[in-house]
């Protein structure tokens, strides 16, 4: 653009020069343009070189001026929260874990490491510059690096539903791209390929409340092979906080199973980088660990089973009323009692009786009775207590009890290795 207008004035002042008095042919017609025509060949150079100058001063100007980007501001900005959609147990069995859409989750990272990373950032330039910010104060230093969970005086504490579908979704994976990667080559024996998707579809993971976290006071932190891979979402946090500090207040470490989906690919700039992610089976809050404290006789839990209702709840609404939680289930720890029963015709029946905490609050029925009899006789012999997972939906004046135990055909060969405990809470 810049040579245009130059050729453009180079002629303009020749023409010019022209003497258009003299006669067309007439040696004199040009002389008059020979001045100009040498004052045009010196200030062309000079007015090239001040128009690069100006066009370089007004790309400067337009580079400082111009706003922060689109995808700029998608990474700066925190997102809103989303929704917490109510989960419901599939009906059919967990399909293989796939990459997200965002599978990088480059804008939807957890409250605290979004904001670690933000508080790191301008610590480094506060700390290159020496300066920082004006009336803000100095700005606190990044985390210390978690990688260690601490050990339980007593062990961990495997959390009801823990064998359930994994739909909750931990946040901030890709901000532990390492430790991922750590424990993809624990598991699997093997480092992360390029384009090669790996998936760990059960895991351990323990819960662990962070109150440190200066972002949040209720964080809980997910860690798997003791890396800390990520966080539960805000939201999910503040429900699930009291849960799992009861857990911890009692000495024990929270633990579920996860599902753990990584893959590393090249970025548009040729960069590798990893992408994953985490679910944890969690039950909904208050089903995490049962309302009361396991029997105080020796016992052995059976495994969760399928449902079996009760019946004669209505004649043990006193008992069964404490356990009751409004509006919503709960789940007991009950135990199976044989009773023996006269029938009209003077027919002694057995059949089982349930109790929470030493009471009645129901009996199965002669046909449903028969699954569970050999369990019991068994651990009669052994001087133990058939001791289940007791479902109580309802209210103070009408209530619903179900047992949640596996029948005797059901029972896996471990558990007749010895008694199934679980650890008191208070």
């Amino acid at each position: 653009m810049v040579g245009i207008h130059v050729a453009a004035l180079i002629v303009f002042v020749i023409l010019v020069g022209v003497d258009t008095s003299q006669p067309s042919g007439t040696p004199g017609r040009f002389s008059a343009a020979a001045g100009w025509f040498l004052a045009g060949i010196f200030l062309a150079p000079l007015l090239t070189i001040g128009a690069i100058i100006w066009s370089m001063i007004l790309r400067r100007r337009a580079k400082t001026t111009a706003p922060p980007s689109r995808a700029w501001n998608s990474v700066q900005a925190d997102q809103p929260a989303r929704a917490e959609l109510p989960r419901v147990a599939p009906t059919h069995s967990e399909k293989p874990l796939g990459p997200r859409v965002d599978a990088d989750r480059s804008n939807r990272t957890s409250y605290a490491t979004r904001a670690e990373a933000r508080a790191a950032a301008a610590a480094n330039k506060a700390g290159a510059n020496g300066m920082v910010a004006r009336g803000a104060g100095p700005t606190p230093p990044p985390s210390a690096p978690r990688e260690a969970l601490p050990t339980s005086n007593r062990g961990s504490y495997m959390l009801l539903g823990s064998d359930k579908y994994k739909s909750t979704e931990v946040e901030g994976e890709f901000a532990r791209t390492s430790e991922i990667a750590a424990v993809v080559k624990t598991l699997t024996g093997r480092a992360l390929r390029l384009d090669h998707e790996v998936e760990i579809p059960d895991v351990p993971a323990v819960l662990r409340t962070e109150p440190e976290n200066r972002y949040h006071r209720r964080a809980i932190m997910v860690v798997v092979e003791g890396s800390h891979v990520g966080y539960l979402a805000r939201d999910d946090a503040d429900r699930y906080h009291a849960a799992i500090s009861r857990v911890e207040r009692a000495g024990y470490v929270p633990t579920t199973r996860a599902r753990l989906w990584a893959v590393q690919r090249r970025g548009w700039d040729e960069v590798k980088k990893l992408h994953a992610r985490v679910s944890l089976a969690l039950n909904e809050p208050h089903l995490l660990h049962p309302i009361n404290e396991p029997p105080s006789v020796s016992y052995s839990l059976l495994p969760w089973g399928n449902a079996v209702q009760v019946t004669g709840e209505e004649n043990h609404l006193e008992a069964i009323s404490p356990h009751v939680n409004p509006g919503s289930e709960s789940i007991a720890i009950g135990t199976l009692h044989r009773v023996e029963t006269t029938s009209a015709r003077g027919i002694v029946k057995h059949t089982v009786e349930v109790r929470i905490d030493g009471r009645a609050v129901g009996s199965l029925t002669a046909t449903t009775s028969p699954h569970f009899l050999p369990t019991i006789e068994h651990l009669e012999r052994d001087g133990l207590v058939a001791a289940t997972w007791v479902k109580v939906k309802g209210s103070a004046i009408a209530a619903q009890v179900t047992v949640q135990a596996a029948r005797a055909p059901e029972l896996p060969p471990e558990w007749f290795a010895g008694p199934t405990t679980i650890p008191s809470l208070s």
